[in-house]
């Protein structure tokens, strides 16, 4: 819909994604040296590619018939558009339909068409490519709104489609055309037409003089002739000469001139005009920038350049991402991506909230909205599949809360994201954070423990600093109100081994083997601030649940406490207790870990043993629902004889072998469990993550560390809990992938 008209070597990271059942269509499979991404382009909601091979992929929305009479509304995977024609040599996407001309010049378009714009002759949707009716001489094409046009021998312009506000250029408002007119004036023009782009109802061309020259619509001035009046044939931009390339949007455009200067006009409510007023303007006002422009790019709202040196400006909206400078603040001057640089040969394409940027034979970047899985990585709401991460630092440790998650960088420093009402995320409001926020004012952390709606860390100047809700003192406060800033813990614990959090209590483990505990008195019995536990020896390891904890001790038994309505404490009872109880169970345990109401186990020989609750299939037993029937004692989960690690979510449950192979249990109704499905596992099954160092599992989201220091995450994105900062994304990131073999 906008300026890429270039072919771009793209490479691409093979999407593990499933194709739903639908016949005739496909999803991204293993990458081949000849099978990269060569084009890409965004529409309103939607956007598609063209592989090496010849193959078309789509996604986004389909509400309005963008992909045609298939049944799915929105499709935030690749899928592929059957029946395409070899030889694709360009690629243009419109608002609800798409088109491609191959090296014989035959334009195939497909998509909605009641205007007729897949210029085929009638007004049929089509949901695979259908021969437009164009002379044989076709040299570029443009898919607009609801119309689209063509250069034909390089001199030349003709349009079809929507024509209700003369965007069709012929001389009249007849209000469609299923097959093309030539634009009036715009025949054998004696220098050529290089480019034509258009808007929503409005279209504009350049000459090979390098004047332009715009007709259709113009209440906004976006025809830029000055007069505010719709024209039905074309008039020339005001004041505009030597334009070098050139882009329009709904109802404005922007240009560049061949020495790097940038213009525009036309709607500019949103401070797309850049000028630093929110006014729309019917001639070009120029746009100050550092230095000078080498291409532009216009989104519905907002308007992008590459500089000549590489450096991307962008200005207007921003409440979705628009401008990609890591912020949601709107600018009617051009903002700098910070600490970003595109390449020689990076093309610019845009849809109404999301951007693009093409990078030759490296990746494509995008930024902004992705409400329609415009983003094409599979995720719009749900993630289903391990999505990355996005920070420089790497990582040593993640811990996950219900709706939270905190990590430690290598830097030391603490990084967290999510749910924020209760200021969990430690950066001083109460906003939920869609991407990793470093927590400002404390370092040098080396342990973390992230409960409900609190996080606590100690550092290794052995102090403890808590933030997040306080409501029954689980964050150590001698008040019972929320900090959303991280406060020192005043307490007489200094050096530790260990600390976890869970739902409203938090523990912590001494070198010693000494437990202690603060928050609900239904844990951990009555008195303030922290206490210990009594337990029979020392501990080795400890977890803490929902409202029940659990320790490892010296000899390999295991000691829980707390609440005990599912079993949960192993003592073949469902009796609440303040003070420990010994597990039933025989054998020598090396690590507990404990979920909502439910507690596993790993033993010395790498076996795993559960008990509690097991309506989600968290046991690992093959029940769940409602005719499962809860397990008293530690009941060892069949197949898992080679668990090198353990941890628990709410309702979930997974184990990592020593060569980090994950297998996982329990509740997946949005894919946390990663293995492609939203079915519950009742038995342990293989995950897509790899190289598992560490697990953290909160409600219905899991983020793992990998043995390099990255952090994915899956499951549901409900207030940035997967960390992914969808669906909008304020800052460019990969959306295919690396480059190419």
């Amino acid at each position: 819909m906008a300026l890429s008209r270039y072919l771009v070597a793209l490479g691409i990271v093979g999407l593990l994604l499933s194709s739903c059942g639908r016949s005739g269509f496909d999803v991204f499979g293993e990458p081949s040296p000849s099978a990269c991404i060569e084009s890409v382009e965004l529409g309103l909601e939607h956007g598609c590619a063209v592989r090496t091979d010849d193959t078309v992929w789509c996604w986004g929305n389909n509400a309005r018939g963008a992909f045609g009479a298939i049944s799915d509304e929105v499709f935030p995977a690749p899928f592929r558009i059957e029946d395409t024609p070899k030889g694709i040599v360009e690629l243009s996407v419109g608002e609800s339909f798409s088109c491609v001309r191959t090296k014989d010049n035959g334009v195939y378009c497909w998509g909605q068409n009641s205007d007729g714009q897949l210029g085929n002759g009638n007004t049929g949707t089509a949901s695979a490519p259908t021969r437009a009716q164009l002379p044989d001489d076709v040299v570029s094409i443009e898919a607009a709104s609801h119309h689209a046009c063509a250069i034909v021998g390089g001199d030349s312009l003709i349009c079809w489609g929507d024509n209700a506000d003369g965007q069709l250029g012929d001389g009249t408002t007849e209000e469609s055309r299923a097959l093309p007119e030539a634009v009036s004036g715009l025949s054998n023009v004696p220098d050529g037409i290089r480019a034509v782009h258009g808007g929503h109802d409005h279209t504009c061309a350049l000459k090979g003089d390098g004047t332009m020259w715009c007709w259709g619509a113009n209440e906004a001035g976006q025809l830029g002739d000055g007069s505010g009046v719709g024209q039905l044939e074309p008039v020339q931009v005001a004041g505009l000469s030597d334009v070098d390339n050139f882009d329009c949007a709904r109802s404005h455009c922007c240009a560049a001139t061949s020495e790097g200067a940038v213009s525009c006009w036309g709607y500019g409510e949103s401070g797309q005009l850049g000028n630093g007023m929110s006014v729309s303007r019917d001639t070009p006002v120029k746009v100050t920038l550092p230095g000078p422009a080498r291409l532009v790019g216009v989104g519905d709202h907002h308007s992008c350049t590459i500089l000549k040196d590489e450096r991307v400006f962008c200005w207007g909206a921003n409440s979705k991402g628009r401008l990609g400078n890591s912020t949601l603040t709107s600018s009617s001057r051009p903002n700098e991506i910070p600490d970003f640089l595109a390449t020689p040969g990076s093309v610019l394409d845009m849809g109404a909230d999301t951007t693009v940027l093409s990078k030759p034979k490296k990746t494509a970047l995008v930024w902004g909205s992705n409400e329609f899985g415009e983003y094409g990585n599979g995720t719009r709401s749900i993630q289903v599949s391990p999505f990355p991460i996005d920070t420089s630092a790497r990582f040593t440790s993640v811990d996950t809360g219900w709706y939270h998650s905190c990590a430690i960088g290598d830097d030391s420093l603490v990084y967290c994201w999510g749910a924020n009402e209760y200021g969990q995320a430690g950066r001083g409001d109460k906003e939920d954070v869609s991407a990793p926020s470093v927590v400002a004012g404390i370092q040098d952390i080396d342990l973390i423990a992230t409960g409900n709606n609190h996080t606590c860390v100690h550092t290794l100047q052995n102090e403890i600093y808590c933030w997040g809700s306080n409501s029954d003192g689980q964050s150590g406060l001698r008040a019972t109100t929320s900090s959303p800033l991280p406060i020192l813990f005043e307490n007489s614990l200094r050096e530790l081994q260990e600390m976890v959090a869970g739902d409203d209590f938090t523990c912590a483990l001494t070198p010693t083997g000494d437990v202690y505990c603060w928050g609900d008195s239904a844990i951990i019995g009555a008195g303030d601030g922290p206490r210990a536990i009594d337990l029979p020896e020392g501990a080795t390891d400890i977890t803490a649940g929902g409202t029940h904890a659990c320790a490892v001790l010296q000899s390999g038994a295991v000691s829980c406490w707390g609440v005990n309505l599912k079993g949960q404490l192993g003592d073949n009872t469902i009796e609440s207790r303040s003070t420990a109880a010994a597990v039933d169970f025989t054998g020598i345990a090396v690590e507990v870990a404990a979920g909502a109401q439910h507690t596993c186990l790993r033993t010395d020989t790498n076996d795993v043993f559960c008990w509690g609750d097991a309506d989600y299939g968290q046991l690992g037993d093959g029940q769940s629902g409602s005719s499962s029937t809860d397990i008293l004692v530690p009941t060892q989960v069949a197949g898992l004889s080679d668990a090198s690690l353990l941890r628990a979510g709410r309702r979930s449950t997974c184990v990592a072998s020593a060569a980090g192979e994950p297998q996982c249990f329990g509740q997946n109704s949005y894919g946390h469990l990663a293995n492609g499905s939203l079915e519950p596992r009742l038995e342990p099954g293989p995950s897509e993550y790899e190289n598992v160092a560490d697990f953290a599992m909160g409600v219905d989201h899991m983020c793992v560390l990998n043995v390099d220091g990255f952090i994915e995450c899956s499951g549901r994105k409900r207030r940035g809990a997967t960390g992914e900062g969808l669906p909008l994304i304020s800052q460019p990131r990969p959306i295919f992938g690396l480059d190419c073999p």
